[in-house]
């Protein structure tokens, strides 16, 4: 009933920014994997850059890592196993309108089935997608029960759903923390590092506030008192079992 719900289609929104970062003369895209941070004066010092999967050593003054899940693969980071991640999976469907149906769907729809919480995203293009089951069994596959309890979730709240073509069903890892909240800030005792994880299910949500205030660590621009508080409460230091009361 909220006139101004809206959405955005991650398939779509992450093409169109490496379009822009490659058209933007001021940007380097490189579409390698960071293997390892380079530290100053051995494996203790600050982080100097980062070696891609192919050798290369690439240097920076700070450094921003935003890999999900695979922190811990990262290597020379000790500092890293301090960060509490897991792997929390998630199976979804993708449906389409099937030619000559009328449109099922104006706008997101959740709701709750046998205390199971289900919804249906529509896109422009007429692909609707029905999601998500949460899981914590470390399966990359799609489990069978999850697929249908979305198809029969969606059926109930939506029955037009049952109409529809099933174009796809996949499984993804969702980073997630205990407190899920996401880590975003400077590891304990590691100068020259910013790290941003740990979204969940919420990533493409809080993408642009997660962008602005690991911007604002890596520029070292002057933090609102807003931006501290968020700071505060997604430091990754705050799980650590040795940090308490870790600050900005």
């Amino acid at each position: 009933l909220v006139a101004g719900d809206h959405q955005i289609n991650p398939r779509k929104l992450v093409p169109a920014l490496i379009e822009a970062l490659d058209r933007d003369p001021g940007f380097r895209l490189i579409r390698q994997r960071v293997t390892a941070v380079l530290r100053d004066g051995g494996d203790t010092g600050a982080v100097t850059g980062v070696t891609l999967d192919d050798g290369t050593d690439l240097h920076a003054t700070t450094t921003l890592l935003c890999p999900g899940v695979s922190l811990a693969g990262i290597g020379n980071l000790p500092e890293a196993d301090c960060v509490r991640l897991r792997p929390v999976h998630g199976d979804i469907l993708r449906a389409r309108l099937r030619p000559g149906q009328p449109p099922l769907l104006e706008r997101t729809v959740r709701g709750m089935v046998d205390g199971r919480p289900v919804y249906l995203v529509p896109r422009t293009d007429g692909e609707i997608v029905i999601g998500a089951t949460e899981r914590e069994d470390g399966f990359d596959g799609v489990v069978l029960e999850g697929a249908y309890q979305l198809l029969r979730d969606a059926q109930t709240l939506v029955p037009g759903a049952a109409d529809l073509e099933l174009t796809e069903i996949l499984a993804r890892a969702r980073p997630g923390t205990p407190d899920d909240l996401p880590y975003i800030g400077r590891l304990d005792g590691v100068d020259g590092l910013v790290v941003s994880t740990g979204y969940s299910r919420h990533g493409i949500l809080l993408a642009p506030l997660g962008g602005h205030l690991a911007a604002g660590l890596v520029l070292g621009t002057d933090i609102t008192t807003e931006d501290a508080a968020i700071l505060a409460a997604t430091d990754p230091r705050r799980t650590s079992p040795h940090t308490s009361g870790a600050t900005v």
